[in-house]
Order: C-alpha cells, then structure tokens, then sequence
C-alpha cells in the first residue's frame, strides 16, 4: 500500500490555479473510468493483465508498453518512489536511465487514461515536479524527458527538461505552489472548472460563492433544453454553477444541466 504526500505532483496542476484546492475524501466508491484506469496501471506495474476487463483495456496497455520500449534505458524504474521536496513526494509510472550508476540522460513516462487531454508537459506541473525529483535523486542527470501517454486519445505530449535550463524555474515554480498550498489564503482563491470540480473546499468557498452571485446577477436563466445552446460566456458560468450545487440546492437537479454541462465542459477541456 503506497503512502501518498497530502500535496503529491498529482495535485499541483490543480493547485497552481487555486491553492485553496482540497482533495476530496475517499469514500470508497469509483467511477469506472477511474477503475480502467487503475486496472491498466496495474497491468504496466505488474505486467500481469489477467485482471483487465476489455479488448480495449489491453490494446491501451500495449500502446503504452510499445511507446516505452522506443526509449530503451540500461536501468528501468517502475512505481519509484520520487521525493520532490520536504514532505512531498509522488510515484512515478516508469523512469528510463541511460545507466544504472550517475546516468545523464533519461525518459520518465506517465500513463493517462482519461478521455481528456493534459496540459502541455512543459507546463504541466506534475511532470514539472517529477522531473525535479529526478534531477534531485540523480545528481549526475542532465536531461529527462518527460512523456505523458494518452492511448485512449492517440496522443503523447513529451517535454524533455534539462538541469541547465530548467531546475531553476523547476524548483521555483513547484515551491511556490506548495508554499501557497500549505498556508492558503481565501482572498486567493480563485475558482475554476478543472479546479473547483473535484474540490472538497466548493461547498463552503467563499470564491466560488461570489461566482455563484456572478450567474444570478448576470440573470442568466437555466434552459429548460440543457446547455446545447449556451455561449462560451454562459458555459463559463454554469460550470461554476454546477460546481456550487452543494451550497446552492435549488440549482441541483435542474433538467437537462447537470449531464450536459458535464459533458460540454468535457469536450471544452
């Protein structure tokens, strides 16, 4: 059973929009979305894929197991354990070095599952920060590169960090965010779909409540035939709308936005 860091790398793309962002609690149930893609990650950790359910859950394990195999490496990392700074630390999916004693190079590969595209990898402060822990782990490393792998879409985005250019920047941008995480400032909120989605903060936020007041004073009204129609500008503020259903009740349930505003805002990411 891993241990994870209460900000682990997963978190920062959320937290460097608003650092009042909180994870919400595990209460045992899973999307099943999330579920293929902890079987998948399983099957690459393991490389035992008895346990997936589909033809295309082995077809997305292969794609990733060929991508990796295009970056061979003499020394091959799987789950490591990278700490990135005091108290906080994540697991990378696979790392690739050039050599197992002072490598220089290597590859460090992240496997998304999702239907929705990541951020750059150059701006992408997961792989920000686990290039970081890498660079630190291995004083000898000049260069990763970082691969998100997205074989559901068809698509990988890579990056490749060098210790001259970018440690730096790495080391402050990743700071900065935990700095703010750790003593979070309600003036600073700032609420955001990708943020405010899986928040536990959203039903107390004091941001998120003023957003709310933004959609009501705005006077823009639900349509009854969902949000086939709404403008960019609407979307924008249904998003936050939905997102304050447990502190707006008369807004939950509405006929025809919940579903859809998920899934507009779905294909807008």
């Amino acid at each position: 059973m891993k241990d994870h860091a209460k900000h682990s790398p997963s978190s920062f793309d959320k937290l460097k929009q608003c650092e009042g962002w909180q994870s919400l609690p595990d209460t045992g149930q899973i999307h099943p979305a999330t579920a293929c893609g902890n079987r998948c990650h399983d099957a690459l950790e393991t490389g035992d894929d008895s346990h997936l359910e589909s033809e295309r859950e082995e077809e997305m394990v292969n794609l990733c197991r060929e991508y990796a195999a295009r970056f061979p490496g003499e020394h091959k990392l799987i789950e490591p354990r990278i700490e990135i700074m005091e108290g906080c630390w994540g697991y990378a999916d696979l790392v690739h070095l050039d050599k197992k004693d002072s490598p220089v190079s290597g590859d460090l590969f992240d496997w998304k599952f999702g239907w929705n595209p990541v951020e750059s990898t150059s701006d992408n402060y997961q792989g920000i920060a686990y290039a970081l822990g890498v660079f630190k782990l291995y004083p000898t490393l000049m260069s990763l590169t970082v691969h998100f792998v997205m074989p559901r879409l068809g698509k990988v985005d890579a990056y490749c960090f060098t210790r001259g250019r970018d440690y730096e920047r790495m080391e402050l941008q990743i700071g900065n965010v935990l700095d703010r995480a750790r003593n979070p400032k309600e003036e600073n909120f700032a609420p955001s779909w990708k943020a405010c989605q899986y928040c536990a903060r959203k039903g107390l936020c004091p941001a998120l409540f003023s957003k709310v007041g933004e959609v009501q004073s705005e006077g823009l009204p639900l349509p009854e035939s969902g949000l086939s129609e709404a403008s960019p500008e609407e979307l924008s503020l249904y998003r936050n709308l939905i997102c304050a259903c447990p502190a707006a009740p008369q807004w939950r349930g509405h006929s025809g936005v919940g579903l859809e505003a998920h899934q507009r805002c779905a294909e807008d990411i």
